[in-house]
C-alpha cells in the first residue's frame, strides 16, 4: 500500500504526499535556507563591519589633520618668502576639524588646540604688522 501511494505520487510529477521522489529533498532545503540565511547575515555583520572601519580611518584622519598643524604652521612660516594665507587656511581647517562633532569628543588633543590657539596668534600678529607695514610704507 505504502509502495502504491509512494508511485502514485512520484507519477504525476511532484504532487505525492512525500513532496517528491526523494524523501530527504525537505531537509535539504531546509539546510540551503539556513545556509542563505547564515551567508546573509554575514554579509550584514561584513558590511556593518566596513563601515565601522571606515568611520574609525575618517576620524583618524581627521585626527592627523589637527596633529600636524602646529608643525606645517611653522614651516609656512619660517619659509621665504612668508606664506602667511597658505598658513591661515591650515589653522582654519585645523580649527574647523578640532571643533566638529567627533573630535570634539577627544580630550586627548587639549595640548594640540593651546599650540593651534597660540599660533592663531602668532599669525594674527604676523598680519596686522604686514598690515603696519604697507599701511605706513615701512617696506616699499
Amino acid at each position: 500500500d505504502s509502495l502504491s501511494l509512494g508511485q502514485a505520487g512520484g507519477a504525476g510529477g511532484r504532487g505525492g504526499v512525500d513532496g517528491g521522489a526523494n524523501p530527504n529533498e525537505p531537509e535539504e532545503s531546509a539546510n540551503r535556507g539556513r545556509g542563505a540565511q547564515a551567508s546573509a547575515k554575514s554579509l550584514r555583520e561584513l558590511w556593518l563591519k566596513k563601515l565601522e572601519c571606515e568611520a574609525v580611518l575618517t576620524l583618524l584622519k581627521k585626527l592627523e589633520v589637527v596633529r600636524d598643524a602646529p608643525n606645517a604652521f611653522d614651516a609656512l612660516i619660517h619659509t621665504r618668502p612668508c606664506r602667511i594665507g597658505a598658513a591661515v587656511v591650515l589653522l582654519s581647517n585645523a580649527l574647523n576639524t578640532m571643533f566638529s562633532e567627533d573630535v570634539a569628543q577627544v580630550t586627548a588633543l587639549h595640548k594640540i588646540l593651546e599650540q593651534i590657539l597660540s599660533r592663531k596668534q602668532r599669525a594674527e600678529e604676523i598680519i596686522w604688522d604686514t598690515l603696519h607695514d604697507v599701511l605706513y610704507l615701512r617696506t616699499g
